[in-house]
């Protein structure tokens, strides 16, 4: 999203994002696509928006899982991008107020 597209639409209140639990072959490319897709995809889009946002009156949500506190067999990438998101809203929320 470009700044003059954001600007277009006046001020953002709220950003959402849920991305899909995907499976991949390949183990390693799996996890190095999850991260990017569920962790830095939320990580990027939230910065970007971040000082068009309005503070005490905007918000951003992370959607987790229960997976970032119990993770099951063969669920490491997917777990590890929804625990990373737990962080990442702790430590912009403070951005927000």
């Amino acid at each position: 999203m470009r700044d003059s597209q954001l600007l277009e639409f006046d001020v953002p209140h709220i950003i959402s994002a849920r991305t899909p639990f995907g499976r991949e072959e390949d183990k390693f490319k799996a996890f190095i696509e999850t991260i990017a897709t569920n962790l830095s995809g939320a990580y990027f889009m939230s910065e970007h928006v971040l000082p068009y946002m309005v503070p005490g009156e905007s918000s951003i949500i992370h959607i987790s899982s229960t997976r970032a506190l119990q993770s099951e067999p063969n669920t490491a990438a997917y777990s590890a991008s929804k625990a990373g998101l737990c962080g990442l809203n702790h430590s912009q929320v403070s951005c927000l107020y």
